[in-house]
Formats: C-alpha cells, sequence, structure tokens
C-alpha cells in the first residue's frame, strides 16, 4: 500500500539531506507539484497540491510513529535537528 508503513525499518538514516529534513521526498515532490500549478496558473494542480501535502502529513507522521518506536530516544534526538 503506498499510503502505509507495513515493513520494519532497517535502519535510521541521519546524514546527508537526512541530516536536515525527515523526510526530503515528500518535501521536494510536493515542492516540485507546486512549482509546476505556480508555473502552469493551474489550479487544479494547486488543489492536487494541497490534497497531497495533507496526504504526505498523515504518512510522514505514521513514518514517525513507526521509528520512534524502533529507535526510541535516538529517533526522538533526530527529530529535535531535524525539520519535517
Amino acid at each position: 500500500n503506498l499510503f502505509s508503513i507495513s515493513s520494519k525499518p532497517k535502519g535510521l538514516y541521519t546524514s546527508g539531506i537526512y541530516s536536515k529534513i525527515r523526510h526530503p521526498i515528500y518535501i521536494f515532490g510536493l515542492l516540485s507539484i507546486l512549482g509546476v500549478s505556480i508555473s502552469l496558473k493551474n489550479k487544479y494542480l494547486f488543489i492536487l497540491f494541497i490534497v497531497l501535502a495533507l496526504l504526505e502529513y498523515v504518512r510522514a507522521h505514521k513514518e514517525d510513529k513507526v521509528l520512534s518506536e524502533e529507535f526510541k530516544q535516538e529517533y526522538f534526538e533526530y527529530k529535535k535537528r531535524t525539520w519535517f
């Protein structure tokens, strides 16, 4: 299922882009849709951006929960020094 986390995390990645942003693929995917919607002045793509932003927020929250259960204090410390 695209919008669920069913597998057990194999590790906590904290280097590279992950040292600043916990969910970079969600952020940059959304920014791409936003950029296209603005450049094309397409209100439907903007609505899609809003809907997907809400879905990605829920998805990231679920992922955070799974990772915090698996990595406990290590993930808590990681969350304190990163954004979304």
